[in-house]
């Protein structure tokens, strides 16, 4: 009797012990957050970081890592090519708000969109 009172509670501790490590699994899928993104104007660039003012008139600086994406009019660019008052979209990483990883950016007067892209 001892042997099926030890076998059954191993079988409760192992479930248990799987249902705490699913629920912790679940719970970082859920924890996912997306990269934060502002928009605004770009007011200077230097080297690889960028002065942008956004629609609430602060300014932001930010640096460019070194994979991250410029777009202009939804056309690959380098950074020179954007110019101060050009209506930007800049998306930072979760961790550094500083940290720029991709830059939208709209030559001629219109709206920035806010489809979702791919990185």
């Amino acid at each position: 009797m001892t042997t099926l009172i030890r076998h059954y509670r191993m079988f409760v501790l192992g479930m248990m012990a799987w249902t705490l490590f699913e629920t912790g699994a679940f719970s970082r899928l859920a924890q996912h957050v997306e990269n934060p993104t502002h928009q605004g104007k770009l007011v200077s660039v230097a080297g690889n970081e960028l002065v942008m003012k956004s629609e609430d008139g602060q300014e932001h600086s930010h640096t460019l890592t070194a994979d991250a994406c410029l777009t202009l009019d939804d056309k690959t660019c380098h950074l020179d090519d954007l110019k101060p008052g050009t209506q930007i979209r800049v998306t930072t990483e979760v961790e550094d708000l500083t940290a720029a990883i991709r830059i939208e950016a709209i030559n001629e007067k219109g709206e920035l969109s806010f489809r979702q892209r791919l990185p």
